[in-house]
């Protein structure tokens, strides 16, 4: 049986593993925000290579154009985590069967690059309030997280807090 050269592309390119950049993935449980908030971040080990000031930045932007203003001194807190890991790593929530919250992707056999996940976890709370009414996780996939990919899951994030 012989292949046609665009079968044969397409499947050497499947199994190659180019570098793509996937969409941002938002999940989580969100109320509406109110007109202004403070966005606190953490990056507790150091080590994610995206500063958790270059995501608070375009996270503010995303807030600002739907409306809402970034203040220090707003009673209603964004804190904000980040976390890094290889692409072919999953998280799942321990149950009696394994919840995943984001699956682990397919290895290749010959990558492009080393694709790392990019997790932003976010829980939103009144200061005045005992109970976080606002949990919301986005993740993205790639081989770097430069500016634009970190700017499209801020929007990704600003969106579903909408």
């Amino acid at each position: 049986m012989k292949l046609s050269p665009t079968i044969s592309f397409v499947i050497a390119f499947s199994l190659l593993g180019g570098c793509t950049v996937d969409r941002p993935v938002v999940t989580g449980r969100a109320s509406p925000l109110p007109k202004t908030v403070k966005i606190a971040a953490a990056d507790p080990d150091g080590k994610t290579s995206v500063p958790s000031g270059q995501l608070v930045e375009a996270l503010s932007r995303a807030l600002n154009q739907r409306g809402v203003v970034i203040a220090a001194d707003a009673a209603f807190v964004l804190n904000l985590t980040l976390a890094k890991r290889p692409d072919t790593v999953g998280v799942a929530q321990e149950t009696s069967s394994p919840m995943w919250l984001s699956r682990a992707a397919r290895p290749h056999i010959l990558p492009a690059c080393r694709r790392q996940r990019l997790r932003v976890t976010i829980v939103g709370r009144d200061i005045s309030a005992q109970q976080p009414p606002l949990l919301v996780q986005g993740e993205v996939g790639g081989c770097g997280h430069e500016a634009a990919q970190i700017a499209n899951l801020a929007n990704a994030i600003a969106a579903y807090m909408d």
